[in-house]
Parts: C-alpha cells; sequence; structure tokens
C-alpha cells in the first residue's frame, strides 16, 4: 500500500526534476542559443570601471556555458551580463548583445568592458565602447 505522504513526495520531486529543462542558463536552443546570466536593472551598481582583462572561454557541457579567465591571475570568473544579453554556441561561443551585434567570442582576449564585482564574478556594464547600463 502506498501511503498518501510518500506519494505526494515522489509526485514533487518528479515534477521538480521535470522542471529542470527550463530556458534559464544551461539549456541550449536548436540554433545554438543559451541564456548567459545576468543581472536585472537596478539589482546592481553599475559601475564602468575598467574590469581586468579576459579571455572568452566556453563550453556545451558546462552549466554556465560562457565564462571569462582572467589573463593576470588565470582564474575563472563568472560573467552575468546585462538584461537581453544571449549566447551562442557553435563552432565559436558568442556573446550578443540586446541588438543582435557579437560583443565577443571564444577566444577573445577582452581588454575593453567596464563593470564592478570581485575576483570570480563580474556584473559587465560596458563592453567594445557601449555602455549598456549607466551608474
Amino acid at each position: 500500500m502506498i501511503r498518501p505522504l510518500a506519494l505526494i513526495v515522489v509526485v514533487v520531486l518528479g515534477f521538480g526534476i521535470a522542471g529542470c529543462g527550463g530556458t534559464g542558463v544551461g539549456t541550449i536552443g536548436p540554433d545554438g542559443a543559451v541564456a548567459v546570466p545576468t543581472f536585472a536593472p537596478g539589482a546592481t551598481v553599475c559601475q564602468t570601471a575598467a574590469v581586468v582583462p579576459f579571455t572568452l572561454q566556453g563550453s556545451p557541457t558546462d552549466p554556465d556555458h560562457i565564462w571569462g579567465v582572467g589573463e593576470a591571475m588565470h582564474n575563472r570568473i563568472r560573467l552575468r551580463w546585462p538584461p537581453g544579453f544571449t549566447g551562442r554556441l557553435g563552432a565559436d561561443i558568442e556573446v550578443i548583445d540586446p541588438t543582435g551585434r557579437v560583443v565577443a567570442r571564444s577566444g577573445d582576449v577582452v581588454t575593453d568592458a567596464g563593470g564592478g564585482g570581485g575576483s570570480d564574478e563580474v556584473d559587465i556594464c560596458q563592453i567594445g565602447g557601449r555602455i549598456y547600463l549607466g551608474q
């Protein structure tokens, strides 16, 4: 006999596991499109101070898909982008702004980014001479 509480736990866990395939970071679309970590407007004080140079890297098997590696310390940096930014996995891994412009590709050494954060996570607010969120 199945106990009602056990059945509820199984059903809830089943729905939770089924819901893991949402549209957040980790899901790859048929054209290679992926969500990238973003921050909400007003959720961060978006500075345009120079970000340490980093190389854009990524992998379709990594949950974040796209990250930076610091040029000086060779540390992995979790990059958070303004709303509307996306990524694309293909021959190159690309970060795309809300207008469809590719702002960085895998292997690029990004030296013109601005933003704020720590040594292992950075909010990118400026790249390629464009400011995407003001201060």
